[in-house]
């Protein structure tokens, strides 16, 4: 389950235990668009699950390519564990050795991953 993942980043079960409804979806095919997100989490029946989902993108980049990885936030920590039974190390395109991961998103990604995702958000300046 979701709730029993452990990171080697994370000691302090406090941190650990910040929130199991928002996960990290890694290794993500970096041509896919939120909508593509959105079929696969749909197919494993979790269309409705989710009430937030951010793909962060590279800024400036031609291919429009995204960072690998998306934070979803399910309704429900039974969702975010649906979550993880379903597509951790699922391989979301069919010719390649490329797995997902599912992991529980501690205190040191938000951190980490609220930096990456204001610099993507943040207009260029001129």
């Amino acid at each position: 389950s979701i709730a029993g993942h452990s990171s080697d980043s994370v000691e302090d079960k406090s941190e650990r235990d910040v929130s199991m409804t928002e996960v990290m979806i890694r290794n993500l095919p970096c041509r896919w668009k939120e909508k593509d997100l959105q079929s696969l989490l749909k197919s494993v029946g979790l269309a409705e699950a989710y009430d937030k989902l951010v793909l962060p993108m590279y800024p400036g980049s031609k291919k429009k390519s995204n960072r690998g990885y998306a934070l979803v936030n399910f309704k429900d920590d039974r969702f975010a564990d649906e979550c993880y039974q379903r597509l951790n190390r699922y391989r979301a395109v069919l010719n390649s050795e490329k797995l997902l991961l599912v992991v529980p998103r501690t205190l040191n990604e938000i951190r980490d991953n609220d930096f990456a995702i204001e610099e993507v958000t943040q207009p260029a300046l001129a």
